[in-house]
């Protein structure tokens, strides 16, 4: 009778521990809150991070606001939030003090069980552009001139943004439009928001 070689198991994790765990790797600041009061039940790192930053602090479990004047209406907004995602803004002096929240109620069985609170700065926001070329036939430049386009630049910021005359950047932006089938700026940010993840 031969002796098995002893085996190593591997911990079993549970799909709720894996769960926390890519959230807390989550570059994108999240919260889980309470489904009745606003009270935290967990947060992930970014959240910490841009917490701290922009001096919102916690009091008995609460997220608590640096200007009490706004408080309430984050607390009406918390409370109103429904499945489909909500978003409020905590106003700054600039760009760099605005955060903006969003949030939506976690169903279970009909029932609120918990909501998601997420949140990032204008300043360094939370998405990005994809690389959309393969739906579009963009080139490499165009990727990039659309990129520049998203990210507000004029053809003369873009111009000299990517090395190039004038000229040549109001031809990639037709091309751009042209091929994305679109006749504005406008149209051009909604068109490649529908792609972006955030």
């Amino acid at each position: 009778m031969t002796l098995a070689e002893p085996t190593t198991a591997k911990p079993v994790v549970s799909v709720e521990a894996l769960a926390l765990q890519a959230f807390e790797s989550f570059a994108h600041a999240a919260v889980l809150l309470t489904p009745i009061e606003p009270l935290i039940v967990w947060q992930n790192a970014a959240s910490r991070r841009l917490f701290l930053d922009h001096g919102v602090g916690q009091g008995g479990g609460r997220i608590v606001l640096p200007h009490r004047q706004h408080q309430p209406g984050f607390e009406a907004f918390l409370a109103g939030a429904g499945v489909r995602p909500a978003t409020w803004i905590m106003p700054g002096s600039g760009l760099e003090d605005t955060l903006i929240f969003r949030c939506r109620r976690l169903l279970q069985d009909g029932d609120t069980v918990g909501r998601v609170l997420t949140g990032h700065c204008p300043v360094e926001p939370s998405t990005t552009v994809p690389d959309i070329r393969p739906i579009f036939g963009l080139t490499p430049a165009e990727m990039k001139v659309l990129e520049c386009l998203v990210d507000g630049m004029s053809a003369e910021t873009l111009a000299a943004e990517l090395n190039i005359t004038l000229e040549t950047a109001r031809t990639h932006i037709r091309r751009v439009y042209n091929k994305m089938d679109v006749s504005s700026r406008e149209q051009l940010i909604a068109l490649t928001n529908r792609f972006r993840v955030p």
